[in-house]
């Protein structure tokens, strides 16, 4: 049971015990966390403090409840910026732009959970076994699509349990130990006996590197991350950019490491060659100059609609011989059959 002195806030014994937000945490992390200081389990912790409030039953790393942000404020004095920029609400506005509404939005390339009731279906949060087995934190860059390797230990982040290929829930695991929800298996401690390092994916620094406002570089010049993604998705969506056979006709933000590692490996390619690399791109007779114009594309796919806007090449004339010139030919060469023929043709001709 939760006692009233574990919530009471003195200064001998702040409501925070001492937690604070690490740089780069989640927000689930940190709720979680805070719950553990108090020794409880986060459900009954966080039902205590906020009744009626669906707290794990939702994704709340994407879309912070107002509840959350007053309780943090006002028990453990975190600034509503600060809890801002524990969500993922910064990284969907740096991908998607400013002006897409984050409250009706699932966001570009960060990666869906799936949920359902208090449960994941998909694994949307990945994990690196060194850095969680150190830190005991779990990452917003763990959330990102395009980032498949840890960028410090390089080494492959896992989506699911090694053993029962189940989500990571993080809330569902008992407090302070890495035990997958299903099975029971230490995933953390099972990963680290295999883990090697391999290099970080080309493409994964790079786009990395736009969240901070550095373009992606081209042959030409460079992309903003925004313009970068939504280029991509209106590529894909005409058919033009053809993604692995694995991921056509899905979301990239719900598929497993390997395939986003290809798939942004083809982005990063696609946007460090452009604009040669608009030769391999299926441009020709996929949209009219009508739908490119209406959808507005960012500024660095101006040279596909010049491309739409050519003219067509011009056709050879296709030479006619009139039926005359054709029964000439064939009482001259006399073929097998000359005289059928000669004799259906001219019955066609009547007919007309």
């Amino acid at each position: 049971m939760l006692g009233k002195q574990s919530l009471k806030q003195s200064d001998p014994f702040p409501f925070h015990r001492g937690i604070r937000p690490v740089e780069g945490e989640l927000l689930s992390s940190y709720l979680l966390r805070l719950a553990g200081g108090h020794c409880a389990d986060p459900y009954r912790f966080y039902s205590h403090l906020l009744p009626g409030v669906q707290v794990w039953s939702r994704d709340i790393d994407r879309h912070p409840i107002p509840a959350i942000t007053q309780l943090l404020h006002d028990r453990c004095g975190i600034s509503a910026d600060v809890i801002d920029s524990m969500s993922l609400q910064p990284i969907q506005r740096a991908i998607d732009g400013p002006l897409v509404p984050t409250a009706k939005c699932w966001g570009t390339w960060i990666n869906r959970l799936g949920m359902f009731h208090r449960l994941r279906t998909l694994g949307g949060l990945q994990v690196c076994p060194i850095c969680l087995s150190e830190a005991g934190v779990y990452l917003r860059l763990w959330r990102l699509s395009f980032v498949t390797s840890c960028p410090i230990h390089l080494v492959p982040l896992y989506a699911c349990c090694p053993d029962c290929q189940a989500p990571i829930i993080p809330h569902r695991q008992l407090r302070g130990v890495n035990r997958c929800h299903r099975c029971h298996v230490d995933h953390v401690a099972l990963c680290l006996r295999h883990v090697g390092g391999r290099p970080a994916p080309t493409g994964q620094q790079a786009l990395v590197d736009a969240l901070s406002g550095i373009p992606v570089p081209t042959l030409t010049g460079a992309i903003s991350l925004a313009d970068l993604a939504r280029g991509v998705n209106l590529l894909r969506g005409w058919g033009m950019f053809r993604p692995p056979e694995q991921v056509r006709g899905h979301l990239v933000e719900s598929q497993g490491p390997l395939l986003r590692w290809l798939y942004f490996d083809l982005v990063h390619e696609l946007a460090s060659q452009w604009p040669e690399s608009m030769a391999q791109l299926r441009v020709v007779g996929r949209i009219s100059t009508a739908t490119f114009e209406r959808a507005r594309p960012p500024p660095w796919l101006e040279c596909v609609g010049d491309q739409l806007r050519a003219p067509p090449l011009a056709r050879k004339p296709v030479s006619r011989t009139s039926l005359a010139q054709w029964l000439k030919q064939l009482r001259l060469s006399k073929p097998a059959g000359w005289r059928e023929k000669r004799a259906m043709a001219l019955l066609k001709a009547a007919g007309k």
